[in-house]
């Protein structure tokens, strides 16, 4: 995993939450949505006189139904698909962090959760910014020796 994916991660975590809760929804509202159209029954046309436009109306209401029915079945994948991402990283994060020593944890802890700046970061610690600087290269060293083994 490269350090760009491994920042992207730790910074999403916080988001995650939300964007699952989001997606969850979404997920339930497409239920619904799908629910009222397969319960959305067409009539019967028989014995109807040939001519009347009717049974042209109710199959192009049918060809929508279908063709909607198609569009939130795809979303829903999509979305079910977002879902297992967002729950992966959730899971990663949340098994990495315990491993990790507190000043790495406290890297995470400020800059990746609490989105501070570098200088806010160290500007009351007894650490210097490159002391910081090589905490923060090893961190990601240990990160992907972790994924190793995950």
């Amino acid at each position: 995993m490269t350090n760009e994916t491994i920042k992207q991660m730790l910074y999403n975590y916080k988001k995650l939450d939300k964007w699952i809760e989001d997606g969850e929804k979404e997920l339930d509202l497409i239920r619904e949505k799908i629910d009222i159209l397969y319960s959305v029954g067409v009539g019967n046309i028989s014995d109807m006189p040939h001519g009347t436009g009717i049974s042209d109306n109710t199959l192009n209401a049918v060809d929508g139904v279908i063709k909607l029915k198609e569009v939130y079945n795809e979303r829903s994948k999509v979305i079910a698909d977002e879902l297992k991402e967002y729950y992966r990283q959730k899971k990663i994060v949340e098994w990495i962090y315990p491993q990790l020593r507190p000043l790495h944890q406290e890297i995470i802890d400020k800059r990746y959760f609490q989105n501070m700046y570098w200088k806010d970061v160290y500007a009351d610690s007894e650490l210097d910014s490159t002391t910081w600087g090589k905490a923060n290269t090893e961190l990601y060293k240990i990160i992907n020796k972790l994924l190793i083994n995950y």
